[in-house]
C-alpha cells in the first residue's frame, strides 16, 4: 500500500475465488484523516503497476503480463461443458463454449444462438441497439449464466478465436441458406 500511496491509509483485504484462481481484492478509501484526497488519476498505469511488478518479482509470483500473453488454447477441449462462474477461469470457459457451439448447432439466428448458449451458463449480449459496439457491427459481450447475467462481461473480441458480432450472424447466414 506504500508503493501506491495508501501507507497510512486503512485498507481491508480479502481473497476471492470468482474467477477459477485464488486472487485478493484491496477496498481502500482515498480520502485522508485530514479530508483531503488520494488522487486516483492513471494510479493504475503509473504507482500499481510499478508495485505489481515488484511485489512478482520479490514473491516469485507468476507475472501478470505473462498471463495476458496466453491464448486460452493450450489445452483444447473435446467438447465444451456447461460453465459454472467461479469454477474455472472465465474467459477460458467461455472460450470453449463459442469455440463448439457454433460448430456443432445449427441457429439462424442470434436468439437461437443464445438459446444453446444458455444451455452451457452462457449468453451472447448487443447491448444497446444504439451503443457503440453494434454501430461497428463487432459488439457481442459474453456473460456468465445463473439466471441472470453474473460478473464481468468478456469482450467476443478478446476471444481468440474473435466470435464477434458480425461472425455469428455470418454463421447464421450460412444456416439459412
Amino acid at each position: 500500500m506504500d508503493k501506491i500511496g495508501f501507507g497510512n491509509q486503512p485498507y481491508l483485504v480479502y481473497i476471492h475465488y470468482d474467477a477459477g484462481h485464488p486472487h485478493i481484492h484491496i477496498v481502500a478509501t482515498n480520502i485522508k484523516k485530514d479530508g483531503k484526497r488520494i488522487s486516483l488519476h492513471n494510479i493504475g498505469r503509473n504507482q500499481s503497476t510499478k508495485a505489481r511488478r515488484e511485489i512478482e518479482q520479490m514473491y516469485n509470483l507468476v507475472k501478470a503480463e505473462d498471463q495476458k500473453k496466453k491464448t486460452g488454447h493450450e489445452i483444447k477441449v473435446v467438447s465444451a461443458q456447461r460453465v459454472h462462474y467461479g469454477k474455472l477461469e472465465t474467459k477460458k470457459s467461455i472460450t470453449n463454449v463459442l469455440d463448439h457451439v457454433p460448430v456443432d448447432w445449427r441457429y439462424s439466428s442470434m436468439a437461437e444462438l443464445n438459446t444453446v448458449l444458455k444451455l452451457y451458463n452462457v449468453v451472447a449480449d448487443r447491448g444497446k441497439e444504439e451503443g457503440l459496439f453494434i454501430k461497428k457491427r463487432t459488439g457481442i459481450s459474453v456473460y456468465w449464466m445463473k439466471g441472470n447475467k453474473v460478473g464481468v462481461p468478456v469482450k467476443a473480441s478478446s476471444i481468440y478465436s474473435k466470435p464477434t458480432l458480425d461472425k455469428l450472424e455470418k454463421g447464421s447466414q450460412k444456416m439459412k441458406n
